[in-house]
């Protein structure tokens, strides 16, 4: 894995959903396998496959990095700029509202109107917060788990595609539930140490091994910090790290 300049991305308003099918396609045709191969790699089916290339549904950051592994020359710059298109998809869609096409127009009610049920006893709105409080802590715990990815999945023994690795040492799944994984070996073969704003500054072998020091980058990047173990400190791409704590 190399790295080469950044691309602006300049996508029309409202078309980053159809463009990102559009670079599903590619990526999948770049992987020279079929359709059917790449799905069983990635653990979806062929629709969900489908669906995504038609731009009618949106993978998971997980699974796009999983069918970039696929191709020999994807860049770390190429996965950063589909992420970026891919979450442009996500905010287009949550901001358009969609209607299918042969969905019939609404109609004003014509039922005749009824006095307003009376409000609820007060003892009952309490549910209603916990039931706010509870959505909340859900979104919270996926973000989370979204963050700590690669250390999950040193903890579960699994691929990226979503299936348990059989070699993996049995060891792992004794591990206490609040253990995270800080130590990993670079998996690519060449991967740049940046600065806190991305900037390329010293390149790291393949098979150094680091140390995660932070998750959270200053700059809103999906980038950790870590140290090298020859001493070297800078930021780098959580996707080309492999867990090598065990």
């Amino acid at each position: 894995m190399t790295d080469r300049p950044k691309h602006q991305l300049v996508v029309p308003a409202g078309a980053a959903r159809t463009e990102f099918g559009s670079e599903w396609r590619r990526l999948v045709t770049r992987t020279r396998r079929s359709q059917s191969d790449v799905a069983r790699q990635l653990n979806i089916s062929d629709s969900q496959m489908s669906r995504y290339a038609k731009g009618e549904n949106l993978p998971k950051d997980v699974t796009l990095s999983a069918l970039c592994e696929l191709i020999d020359d994807v860049t770390t710059n190429d996965l950063q700029r589909l992420l970026i298109l891919l979450r442009q998809a996500r905010a287009e869609s949550s901001t358009t509202p969609t209607r299918k096409p042969d969905e019939p127009t609404k109609k004003p009610d014509e039922t005749p109107p009824v006095d307003p049920a009376p409000l609820p006893p007060a003892g009952t709105r309490p549910a209603r917060r916990k039931i706010a409080v509870g959505l909340g802590v859900v979104v919270a715990v996926a973000t989370a788990t979204l963050l700590l990815w690669p250390g999950l999945l040193w903890r579960s023994g699994a691929t990226a595609g979503g299936t348990p690795n059989q070699s993996g040492p049995s060891a792992a799944s004794s591990a206490p539930a609040s253990r995270t994984c800080d130590r990993f070996t670079i998996a690519a073969a060449d991967l740049f140490l940046r600065d806190e704003h991305g900037e390329p500054q010293t390149q790291i072998e393949h098979g150094r091994k680091v140390t995660v020091k932070s998750r959270s980058n200053p700059a809103g990047l999906a980038y950790w910090q870590v140290a090298v173990d020859d001493g070297r400190e800078g930021w780098v791409d959580p996707h080309w790290l492999r867990p090598a704590c065990g």
